[in-house]
């Protein structure tokens, strides 16, 4: 009987081990981290950061229920530095990118580790914008114009389908009006079908207005190419601009590009569209400063070499990346080009003509409304004159 009560001490017992530590040793009991946080992921050095670990576990002879009874915290900040304390501070001098570790060791020795970034800047943002690049011209002067025959050039960057592809603002006596041929001033556009399908023109349009089907009180361009309007593939058509009502047999559009123009050539700036029947933008020109009895053209007919696509991005703490986070940003790009071009979005399209042929700058300024703070970066574009031009 004696012996039958021993054993089931014995059992109770190891019952109750099983209960209270799973029947494990101390040994085999590993602290556990709950949770780890920085007061600052991120920011300008010299920068403090508080740090906190939360942890579990520890001698559960002392505390059944794994509290933290006992245990050693200690830091490594990844700067050569290191800390103690379940909260503790330090400051991050210098630049870089930390891996801040929280190592967590009970009675035993016993240990846990998780690890918390730190990313520590020299300034509160930095830019990145394209590297610098080279690009063959796309858009020449002809003093001998080219107007309804094929511009010289060659190149393996062609837009398809139908383009502008040769515009003389200042037409005096150049290229005469078949239906006036003594009109002084009557500016005429070179439209170019780049393939090898007839294009039905019907419904399409030559417009100012980039917003097709919006009203804008500063939009006064808008005309209709004639009704029977076809383009035969590789075909040239030109476009009067005289301020006559057109007709549907003629292609005189009712509109003057120089309409209320006043002063010196490098004055004048326009820019014109050419609109499908579905409101969609074929192509379009920037019109400026040109010479009287000049065409501007592409090279060679319906080219878009010339094009650099300019991009820039931000770098700055707590900022997602993402394309609508940008508006938080002013922009101000600027080309040292003939025009001395400017933009004011994050990407535009510069295109570059042979008067731009050499090494020209184009700048970058950012500036953060939120932060008020302004960069500035720089790209060289080499432009390089197509070599078989005339």
């Amino acid at each position: 009987m004696p012996v039958r009560k021993s054993m089931l001490l014995v059992c109770l017992a190891a019952i109750a081990c099983g209960l209270i530590s799973g029947c494990e040793s101390d040994e085999n009991l590993v602290p556990v981290i709950t949770r780890i946080t920085a007061s600052h992921s991120c920011g300008v050095a010299p920068l403090t950061v508080q740090f906190m670990v939360v942890s579990a576990g520890g001698d559960p002879l002392d505390d059944p229920t794994g509290g933290n009874s006992w245990l050693e915290t200690r830091w490594d900040f990844g700067d050569g530095t290191s800390g103690e304390n379940s909260v503790t501070t330090h400051t991050f001098d210098e630049p870089g990118e930390y891996i801040v570790v929280a190592t967590v060791t009970d009675k035993d020795g016993d240990s846990q580790n998780r690890t918390i970034p730190v990313s520590v800047r020299d300034n509160l943002m930095t830019i990145h914008t394209i590297a610098d690049t080279s690009v063959v011209a796309s858009w020449h002067r002809f003093p001998t114009h080219t107007m309804g025959g094929p511009n010289p050039g060659s190149g393996t960057q062609l837009k398809p389908g139908v383009v502008f592809n040769e515009i003389m603002v200042f037409n005096n006596s150049a290229v005469p009006d078949p239906d006036n041929p003594t009109s002084l001033k009557t500016a005429c556009v070179e439209i170019y079908n780049n393939s090898d399908e007839v294009v039905v023109m019907d419904g399409w349009l030559l417009t100012n207005n980039p917003w097709i089907g919006q009203n804008n009180s500063d939009i006064d361009i808008e005309w209709y190419l004639p009704g029977d309007a076809i383009l035969q593939p590789f075909e040239y058509q030109l476009i009067w601009f005289d301020s006559r009502d057109n007709t549907a047999e003629d292609f005189h559009a009712g509109f003057n590009i120089l309409e209320g123009y006043e002063g010196a050539d490098e004055d004048f700036e326009s820019q014109l569209f050419l609109s499908d029947d579905l409101g969609n933008h074929i192509d379009y020109i920037i019109i400026r400063n040109q010479q009287e009895n000049v065409s501007f053209g592409r090279i060679p007919d319906a080219g878009i070499s010339g094009l650099v696509p300019l991009d820039v991005y931000a770098d700055l703490c707590d900022f997602s990346g993402e394309d609508v986070a940008y508006t938080r940003f002013d922009f101000l790009w600027t080309v040292d080009d003939e025009f001395d071009s400017i933009y004011l979005t994050r990407r535009p399209t510069h295109t570059f003509t042979t008067a731009d042929v050499g090494t020209r700058k184009i700048t970058i300024e950012v500036f953060d409304t939120q932060q008020s703070v302004t960069r500035n970066d720089t790209i060289l574009v080499d432009v390089i004159m197509p070599y078989d031009l005339d």
